[in-house]
């Protein structure tokens, strides 16, 4: 019904189609990102923004070294990871120690994300 509705209104059903294929990739990525952290019974909506903030950090710098393309892609994900890996090592620590006081996890994730 969308696709008829874009016909008839005559906009680019090539340039829908292809926004439509690139939102069903980024959500699929989106959706794998948040299956190490419901497989550990931790929260996603926790680990999964520390690690876009850790990506979105990595193609911040990226960006500011003057990196374009596959080049500035690759740096910004070689920048990420590492950055990744060390505060995903922090947070587990932090769950390993707070891990029978549920409600004080919850303050404290909380606490940490919103500061």
């Amino acid at each position: 019904m969308v696709w008829a509705l874009a016909f008839a209104n005559k906009l680019p059903i090539a340039s829908l189609f292809s926004d439509s294929m690139r939102r069903f990739g980024m959500n699929g990525i989106l959706v794998l990102a948040m299956v190490p952290a419901i497989h550990c019974g931790i929260g996603p909506n926790f680990a999964l923004p520390i690690g876009i903030i850790c990506g979105v950090l990595g193609g911040l710098v990226s960006i500011q070294v003057g990196a374009m393309g596959l080049g500035g892609f690759l740096l910004a994900i070689g920048i990420a990871i590492p950055i990744s890996i060390i505060v995903g090592w922090l947070y587990g620590q932090m769950l390993n120690k707070l891990k029978a006081r549920k409600c004080l996890l919850r303050h404290t994730q909380v606490l940490l994300l919103y500061r």
